[in-house]
């Protein structure tokens, strides 16, 4: 009989991530970027890959749902947060501009970060970007937003670009 061996793959697909942040703490989340240039005009879709600090299974994501503990009181909520930190592991790219823009394309306008609770920090010489989340009510909130980079072509000329919309979803269920 044949030896059957099974292909490693290095990550799993699933669209929607969610996050649990515990009550009174703060919670951090590791991706990988992955830009890609436009096509036919438009925005193209950037791979954004789940890194598991322990070594586990990478995970393609589309959307992430911040999920803040309902149970925590005024004083806790203070001190919560939720902090994603997003690599490019790409040559000739950086992130541009804080990294992020907002979009307003969604039917709803609260489809956008109407209560100002998530910050963008770019570092790492443009190759790394960091948001912070906090949800100091009880409220919930998703937010459409795309990535924002620049690439340099062989030619030196740099240009900025944006992705497609993943989505956001910042929630403390009451």
């Amino acid at each position: 009989m044949p030896k059957v061996t099974k292909r490693k793959t290095k990550a799993t697909t699933h669209k929607e991530m969610d996050i649990n942040v515990p009550r009174g703490n703060g919670r951090i989340e590791y991706f990988k970027l992955v830009p890609a240039l436009p096509k036919a005009g438009k925005p193209a879709k950037w791979k954004m890959t789940h890194l598991d600090p322990e070594g586990g299974k990478e995970k393609i994501v589309d959307d992430i749902n911040i999920i803040f503990n309902k149970d925590s009181g005024w004083l806790q909520r203070q001190s919560e947060q939720c902090v994603l930190v997003f690599t490019i592991h790409k040559s000739r790219w950086s992130f541009a501009m804080g990294g992020t823009k907002n979009c307003i394309k969604r039917a709803s306008k609260s489809h956008t970060d109407i209560l100002h609770d998530i910050e963008s920090t770019v570092s790492g010489n443009g190759k790394v970007l960091t948001l912070t989340a906090k949800n100091l009510g009880h409220s919930h909130e998703y937010v459409d937003f795309s990535f924002l980079a620049s690439h340099t072509a062989k030619d030196g000329k740099c240009t900025i670009y944006q992705s497609k919309d993943p989505g956001m979803g910042v929630d403390r269920p009451k």
